[in-house]
């Protein structure tokens, strides 16, 4: 707030006329500053006792909303490795009994092991300890076959010299196993597959196949 004051030092003018003339009227400035009344805050107002329930109001409230947010999560993440782990089982096997064909079309033996034992034991080799943790009875060696057939009949061919060069040879493992490893699927059956893989029998650079 301002208040003004004017001194009229000009002859002539009649006492209270509303005409300034500012060649001859001087302004002189006041200021005039009002007092501040403090203003008190709500929260100033309020008990310390309820500004302390507020904060454990709002304690318990972030706990609650943790709780129903973080077991949504971890369900998912379980299942996710769950599956993933399942997926990465299937193609080990699946890479497993592809290393046996490799092995087998080559006509190679182990030491000691006749020619289905030999591809046996290769496929087993190949599984990373799998094929006997998905074996019912913990022996990988009872799940894997050996079957070869006919090229042109695709008919199935045994005994002695059913392995020589031409013959189509198929190794599979059948029957294996998968327990789910999440806590809320333990009651649901257990995942089954089988995998095989097959190639056409090389010549034996021995002249004649190995004994099976």
């Amino acid at each position: 707030m301002a208040f003004w004051r004017t001194d009229r030092r000009e002859e002539g003018l009649a006492e209270g006329c509303a005409v300034r003339v500012f060649s001859s009227v001087k302004l002189r400035y006041f200021s005039y500053v009002p007092p501040v009344r403090a203003v008190r805050s709500v929260d100033d107002e309020v008990p310390m006792q309820t500004k302390h329930s507020k904060s454990l109001a709002r304690r318990g409230s972030v706990l609650v909303e943790s709780a129903l947010s973080t077991l949504p999560l971890l369900g998912l993440l379980w299942g996710i490795f769950d599956i993933g782990f399942a997926i990465f089982v299937k193609n080990t096997m699946s890479f497993a009994v592809r290393q046996g064909v490799r092995y087998a079309v080559t006509s190679q033996t182990m030491a000691g092991l006749g020619h289905d034992d030999s591809i046996k034991t290769t496929v087993t080799r190949y599984s990373l300890g799998l094929a006997d943790a998905l074996s019912p009875d913990h022996n990988g060696m009872n799940r894997i076959s050996i079957t070869y057939y006919d090229p042109v009949t695709l008919t199935e061919v045994t005994g002695a010299g059913s392995n020589a060069g031409g013959n189509i040879v198929v190794v599979s493992a059948t029957g294996l196993s998968w327990a789910w490893i999440i806590p809320l699927l333990r009651s649901a059956p257990p995942l089954q597959f089988s995998v095989a893989s097959a190639d056409i029998m090389e010549g034996s650079p021995l002249g004649g196949p190995p004994a099976r």
